[in-house]
């Protein structure tokens, strides 16, 4: 018992509530396809980008006064355009960078080791093969549950030794354009431990680089996208499709035992393939459509149980976004919201995807454009429901952490620094163009009681995230890319 006493104590002069501790389990015990650590990659625990981590402790309990106990940011600095950072033992961070900009001799992709305490560098290692042409885009990095790191960027898959930053192999991927136009963005693993990967095209003759690409660029007669089935061993490609249209957002797979599902959000549909049996397979009896007239296609999918989710308008659209679930079992079974249709004066635009809390049927969304956040439940037989909706301003991803019973939604906002007096003044087209052209300014992290909206803390101007992927560290800390400065902040609670 007093071992117990010391333990816990120890926790809270660390700056981390007890009874969250007591909640979590850092690192998660091995199990699935990723490496058991509290964030192997952007989307979550698992791969069906729920944003739900699991086993991450929570900084802020949800019993915290309003305002929240003060934080300290730490940045590492030097680290231009990161796009995510992973964890894998409690002192080790890992993350991706280059991932935006024109490709040069000091621009380009890269994986960076840092030490989680000191937050030094160990390694740095330039992937390799990009040429001043190609296009860059945000791939994502990972960390598989054999332990190595592997990153996908351009049409390149790379393993890294987690230790030294080695590369252990480079595996080309296929395309079907100009391959300077070509990228994979991001990749999720299979039941089995397989990577499955697509790709997304730019128009040609277009050299805007990264996201901005497609806000400054047409798409319409760009080849279909490449889905492919990677074993991480070998690095080789075990099958691939051709998909039916381009598909511009993230895979996402369902996990199951035998046969795992795999969706793709297309411009008006939303796909879904078959793994088993070490084949893809193209479900022809599922094809859900999910746009209203007006509404731009939606991001990544996420996992809701038997249900997916997805949301509208990753592109600027003037007519309001939705939320929108399909049943995995029947594609005609779907419900829809529009949470913010009341106040889409300014348009409606958000790039990144829902955040999903399946043991709660909950979920978490912003508007960047409307700049508000809303918790919209969802029933089986009602369908779905504002929780609650506040003033948020983000066009980043969310993260949740915590017991089911006390969690904690973190997610950026902007509204103190871009009002909608600001959106007022400039108008919907106005904003379109600014949205492809300007540099991301810091946002405000902010720690709500996911039951409530309540804010339960926040940290000003803490970073720059853009369309980056904060995620937590272990103890608490969040791990959020800094684009103004080129920077990783790690954001910890002040300890006492």
């Amino acid at each position: 018992m007093r071992s117990r006493r010391v333990r816990l104590a120890l926790l809270v002069f660390l700056g981390v509530p007890s009874a969250a501790m007591a909640a979590c389990q850092e690192p998660p015990p091995a199990a699935g396809a990723w490496y058991p650590t509290v964030a192997p990659y952007e989307g979550g625990s698992g791969s069906e980008r729920d944003h739900l981590f699991a086993a991450a402790c929570t900084a802020f309990e949800t019993n915290s006064a309003a305002g929240g106990p003060a934080v300290d940011v730490r940045r590492a600095p030097d680290l231009p355009g990161l796009y995510n950072a992973v964890t894998r033992a409690r002192d080790q961070i890992f993350a991706l960078g280059g991932a935006y900009g024109k490709i040069d001799a000091k621009n380009g992709p890269y994986v960076v080791a840092l030490d989680a305490n000191s937050l030094r560098r160990r390694w740095t290692t330039r992937l390799p093969g990009m040429a001043a042409e190609d296009w860059n885009y945000p791939g994502v990095l990972g960390v598989h549950r054999n332990g190595d790191l592997y990153a996908i960027y351009s049409h390149r898959l790379a393993r890294l030794d987690a230790a030294t930053g080695a590369v252990k192999g480079v595996l080309e991927l296929p395309t079907n354009q100009s391959p300077a136009d070509v990228s994979y963005n991001g990749f999720v693993l299979l039941h089995d431990g397989m990577l499955v990967a697509k790709s997304i095209h730019r128009a040609p003759g277009c050299t805007a680089p990264d996201f901005q690409a497609f806000l400054q660029c047409r798409t319409a007669g760009v080849a279909a996208s490449n889905l492919v089935v990677i074993d991480p061993e070998r690095m080789t490609i075990l099958d691939q499709a051709v998909a039916e249209e381009h598909i511009r957002f993230r895979v996402t797979v369902a996990p199951g035992e035998g046969e795992d599902l795999v969706y793709l959000p297309g411009e008006t549909r939303i796909h879904r393939y078959r793994w088993r049996d070490g084949r893809l397979r193209l479900d022809t009896g599922w094809r859900a459509d999910y746009l209203e007239p007006g509404q731009t296609a939606g991001t990544a999918v996420a996992v809701m149980g038997d249900w997916i989710v997805v949301q509208t308008n990753g592109i600027p659209s003037d007519t309001p976004m939705s939320i929108v679930a399909v049943s995995q079992r029947d594609a005609a079974r779907k419900f829809r919201l529009s949470p913010f249709a009341d106040a889409t004066r300014h348009g409606s635009f958000i790039p990144s995807l829902p955040t999903v809390d399946a043991d709660r049927r909950r979920i978490f969304t912003f508007d960047g454009f409307v700049g508000e956040a809303a918790a919209i439940d969802f029933d089986e037989a009602s369908g779905l429901h504002v929780a609650w909706r506040v003033p948020q301003r983000s066009f980043a991803f969310s993260v949740l952490v915590g017991p089911p019973n006390a969690r904690v939604w973190i997610g950026t906002d902007l509204n103190r620094w871009l009002s909608n007096a600001v959106f007022s003044l400039f108008g919907f087209d106005a904003l379109r163009w600014l949205s492809a052209r300007t540099s991301p300014s810091r946002e405000d992290v902010v720690w709500r009681e996911a039951a409530t909206g309540r804010e339960i803390a926040r940290a000003e101007k803490a970073a720059a995230v853009g369309g980056g992927a904060p995620v937590p560290g272990f103890g608490g800390a969040l791990l959020l890319p800094d684009l103004s400065d080129g920077s990783l902040a790690v954001i910890d609670r002040r300890a006492r």
